[in-house]
């Protein structure tokens, strides 16, 4: 259950995140872990705080997908590691309000871009217009390697990488959508 604290004037929550395994020796492990977090954290602060932590495990050739979503299976965001790159799913509305059902958060990963497009093609039965109507069509042409104009998209820099700085092809993309970098 979720658990607003107030300390001082932030506003705590009780958060329990969960991830898929990546390989079969990550079974081995509890792949959950239980976090206090300010309630008005956005999507970017909340991925800086599990990538600096190591939730997610460094795979190999580093080019996977991670969707985070709620105890429901609402898909929140969507995470590239190899630009280091969110998509927003939802309003910008803070932590707190996505956890009312629950403070459960869960991690569902994609061993490749090619695997994550074939669930979002499977999805909507292939149906652009789908994709579309339903705020999915950038994700999707990013996943097929065209080019994205939205402004759902933001860049997370890793905190153990590059000294903050963007990488490349997060830069251009931002460039090419109009963002401040």
């Amino acid at each position: 259950m979720c658990m607003g604290v107030m300390a001082g004037m932030v506003s705590m929550v009780s958060v329990h995140v969960t991830r898929d395994s990546v390989c079969m020796g990550d079974d081995c492990f509890d792949n959950s872990r239980d976090f206090m977090l300010d309630g008005t954290l956005d999507w970017g602060g909340f991925m800086s705080v599990m990538l600096s932590g190591h939730f997610l495990p460094n795979v190999s050739g580093n080019d996977v997908v991670w969707v985070l979503t709620d105890i429901r299976g609402m898909e929140l965001f969507t995470y590239f590691t190899k630009e280091e790159m969110l998509i927003s799913h939802t309003a910008d509305r803070g932590l707190a309000a996505f956890l009312e059902h629950g403070a459960g958060l869960h991690f569902k990963y994609y061993a490749s871009r090619e695997q994550r497009r074939g669930a979002l093609y499977d999805r909507f039965g292939g149906q652009m217009f789908h994709l579309w109507h339903d705020g999915w069509l950038d994700e999707y042409k990013l996943l097929c390697g065209e080019e994205v104009k939205t402004g759902q998209i933001v860049v997370i820099p890793h905190p153990d990488k590059r000294g903050g700085k963007l990488c490349g092809l997060a830069r251009g993309l931002m460039g090419k959508i109009g963002l401040r970098q």
